[in-house]
C-alpha cells in the first residue's frame, strides 16, 4: 500500500482513553448532583454538582495544556535527541515499546545502511497473557497497521521492521544492537506492586544491557515528579498522591543495570537519560540481592 507524502503521521494522544474515562466519570457525577439537587430542592447537592462539572472542564483544559501545548513537541524532541547521539548511519537500533513508531521513525531518518527494530505488543491475545504491564494508558487506537502507515508516510519503512514482542522477553542475540530506545515504556512495568514493578524495570534494563554491543547506548524518555506541566496534565489527586518516579530513580535503574550515564535532561515534567554500556563491564551480578529497594529505588515524594 502506497501512502501520500502529503499525509502527516498520526502518533496518537497519550493516555487519551484513560483520561476520557476519568473525565466522563467526573462529569457524570456532577450531572447527577445537579439533577438531584434541582429536583429535590437541595442547594448543597446542586452546588457540589456544579463545582464537579466545572472542575472536570478545567481539568480537561489543564490536561491539554500540560501534555500537548506547554511541553516540547514530541516529534521535535525525538529528532533533537536523535541528533544528539550523532549517529554514523550504519547502527542497529532497537526501539522498545514503539507505540505508533515515533522514536523508531525519527531515529531511522538518520540512518543510511543501518536498521531499526521496533517492538511492541499489538496482539490482544498476547496482551491478555501478560501480567506485568499496565495497558490503561496506551495510545488510543494503538495498532500495528497505523504504525506501519506512519513509517510509510515518513518514507522510512525500508529501514524499520516491526515485531510483536514483550519488553521483558527480548529475543535477540547478545551484543547485537548499537542503540536501544525506551520511550515512556518502563513506567508501564509496575503491575504486582511497588517492589515487583521495580524488579521488572531493572530486569528489562539488564536484558537491554546484554543485547547492546560494548560501548552501546541506551536512551530512555520518562515522566518525573517535577514541573508544573504534570500538575496541569493530571488531576491534583493523581499528581499529589500517586507514586511518581524521580530523576534519581531512573538514574539508579540505569546504573544498577551496568550503564554509565552520559547525558541527563530534565524539563517540563520529563527526563531523558543516555547511558553507555561500559566495555568489558558485565554489570552487577545477582542485582536483585544487592539493591535496597526502599533506599535505592523507591523515590521520596
Amino acid at each position: 500500500m502506497i501512502f501520500q507524502r502529503s499525509r502527516r503521521p498520526k502518533y496518537g494522544y497519550f493516555a487519551l482513553n484513560a483520561f476520557l474515562g476519568g473525565f466522563l466519570l467526573i462529569e457524570f457525577c456532577g450531572v447527577v448532583g445537579v439533577i438531584t439537587g434541582h429536583y429535590c430542592g437541595n442547594r448543597i447537592a446542586l452546588g457540589i454538582g456544579l463545582i464537579v462539572i466545572v472542575y472536570g472542564i478545567l481539568q480537561t483544559i489543564g490536561h491539554f495544556l500540560g501534555v500537548y501545548v506547554i511541553p516540547e513537541n514530541r516529534v521535535a524532541k525525538a529528532a533533537r535527541i536523535a541528533d544528539l547521539l550523532d549517529l554514523s548511519g550504519n547502527e542497529r537500533i532497537l526501539d522498545v515499546g514503539t507505540g505508533r513508531g515515533l522514536h523508531a521513525i525519527e531515529f531511522a531518518k538518520r540512518l543510511t545502511t543501518g536498521k531499526v527494530v521496533a517492538i511492541d505488543i499489538w496482539h490482544e491475545h498476547l496482551r491478555s497473557t501478560l501480567k506485568h504491564y499496565d495497558f490503561t494508558s496506551h495510545t488510543l487506537g494503538h495498532s500495528l497497521q497505523r504504525t506501519l502507515e506512519n513509517a510509510e508516510i515518513e518514507q522510512v519503512a525500508h529501514k524499520v521492521s516491526f515485531r510483536n514482542m514483550d519488553a521483558n522477553d527480548l529475543q535477540f542475540d547478545e551484543n547485537f544492537f548499537d542503540v536501544a530506545i525506551c520511550g515512556y515504556i518502563l513506567q508501564h512495568l509496575h503491575a504486582g506492586g511497588r517492589r515487583r514493578g521495580d524488579e521488572q524495570k531493572l530486569c528489562c534494563m539488564k536484558k537491554i544491557y546484554k543485547i547492546l554491543k560494548p560501548e552501546g547506548r541506551v536512551v530512555i524518555f520518562e515522566a518525573v515528579h517535577k514541573g508544573f506541566t504534570n500538575f496541569l496534565a493530571f488531576t491534583p489527586f493523581v499528581y499529589l498522591f500517586s507514586r511518581w518516579l524521580t530523576e534519581d530513580y531512573w538514574r539508579q535503574i540505569l546504573q544498577n543495570a551496568g550503564f554509565k550515564i552520559e547525558y541527563t535532561e530534565v524539563s517540563q515534567g520529563n527526563v531523558v537519560l543516555v547511558g553507555r554500556k561500559q566495555k568489558g563491564h558485565r554489570g552487577i551480578p545477582n542485582f536483585g540481592r544487592l539493591l535496597s529497594w526502599d533506599v535505592l529505588l523507591v523515590p521520596s515524594i
